[in-house]
């Protein structure tokens, strides 16, 4: 089973703070959630919304589509209805 977008994005989190040496910990913070809450979204069991990634992106420095290239590169593109 391919993973989900919520797990790709989580992923693309994950990168993102090891890239950085931060930890899941500041986005906690940021997002006054509990670590265990931010560790569910970054495994995409839960998925982030949309304005936690804004908060995030803002955290990290980074474009929120940053978070969704993989996702997208992995979908098919839509065909046009006829």
């Amino acid at each position: 089973m391919p993973p989900t977008i919520a797990q790709q994005v989580g992923l693309a989190v994950r990168i993102v703070l090891m890239e950085q040496g931060r930890q899941q910990s500041e986005i906690a913070e940021a997002l006054n959630l509990t670590d265990a809450a931010v560790s569910r979204r970054c495994h995409g069991s839960t998925a982030f919304r949309a304005d936690e990634l804004l908060t995030i992106s803002q955290l990290l420095g980074v474009p929120v589509q940053r978070f969704y290239e993989r996702a997208l590169a992995d979908r098919p593109a839509p065909t046009p209805a006829a």
